[in-house]
């Protein structure tokens, strides 16, 4: 089953990736006015759309009642949905990026769609992990505490005293130095034919008690699930962040052009064809190499008035 939804949501996420590339590379073809900035508007709008979505997942987490769909199937949504608002976003960008907002918060998606990988690895493989070594330590700690319970049938009142003390005692005490060494020195109390018996039992409480710090192993783990957690969250709250800060730079704030930002004509070209056929026929295309604008140029130098 696990397979299978997996290769749903793959080819889901390809289809929608091929959909939304189309819409990328087709509309800004057509004869509408307007229809470039409106197709990267349209797909900026659509990867804050998913976004949001993807984060009802946690609502889902929380409010499992009334909101319908298996919580696997939400996660598996909130992934790949996730890797889908990544293209978009991209698309968006038009597959340019700088020192602004825009990116930031690219970066941010980025972060949290791979602590989110993480965090799923994590969660799915290392607790299986653990309770599948959990389960053997217990079986051989109940086989451990069954074998004492047989031997101790039929022991002499000191036997049964002493070791059956030792069953109840906490795990920590028993770390203690020379704990073992007095446990065994007791057996002097102990009836000589029970002596050899005595010694067995001491050694199987050795081992119940390094099976038991072994069943508790998981406890470790705690820390690094509460570190991850961490870190998603603060990556998640610093793209809720960037995203309003580049809407209202990319709509408020003044764009200073610099050198940088104008590419070659053929670089132009690859996204805006029509553009690019109707500017190379025109006399802007060759204004630069004309020999009007060139005297031009020249006559203004003459003038003592700097670089023209």
């Amino acid at each position: 089953m696990g397979t299978g939804i997996h290769k749903k949501f793959t080819l889901f996420t390809i289809a929608a990736g091929l959909i939304f590339w189309a819409f990328y590379r087709l509309a800004p073809t057509l004869p509408i006015q307007g229809i470039e900035i409106g197709t990267v508007y349209t797909l900026g709008i659509v990867a804050v759309l998913f976004i949001l979505f993807i984060m009802t997942y946690s609502l889902r987490k929380r409010l499992v009642r009334g909101i319908p769909g298996r919580l696997d199937n939400w996660l598996w949504a909130h992934i790949y949905l996730g890797i889908l608002a990544l293209f978009i976003v991209a698309l968006h960008a038009e597959f340019r990026f700088g020192w602004d907002y825009n990116t930031i918060a690219v970066i941010f998606l980025v972060l949290v769609i791979a602590t989110g990988a993480v965090g799923r690895y994590f969660y799915s493989s290392v607790p299986s992990r653990i309770m599948s070594e959990q389960d053997k330590v217990l079986a051989q700690l109940d086989e451990v505490v069954s074998t004492i319970d047989f031997i101790l049938v039929d022991k002499s009142k000191q036997f049964q005293k002493i070791i059956g003390t030792e069953l109840n005692t906490p795990s920590l005490i028993s770390t203690q130095p020379g704990y073992w060494e007095g446990l065994r020195a007791s057996a002097e109390i102990v009836p000589e034919e029970e002596k050899s018996e005595f010694e067995k039992v001491v050694s199987l409480l050795e081992q119940k008690i390094e099976l038991e710090a072994q069943s508790v192993s998981q406890m470790k783990y705690r820390p690094l699930f509460q570190g991850w957690l961490a870190i998603h969250l603060l990556v998640t709250v610093g793209l809720l962040l960037f995203i309003p800060l580049h809407i209202i730079d990319d709509s408020f704030g003044k764009f200073q052009a610099t050198a940088s930002d104008f590419g070659n004509p053929e670089e132009c070209r690859q996204c805006h064809q029509r553009q690019y056929d109707e500017w190379i026929g025109s006399m802007h295309a060759y204004a630069q190499v004309s020999p009007v604008f060139i005297a031009f140029n020249d006559a203004v130098k003459n003038t003592g008035l700097g670089p023209f």
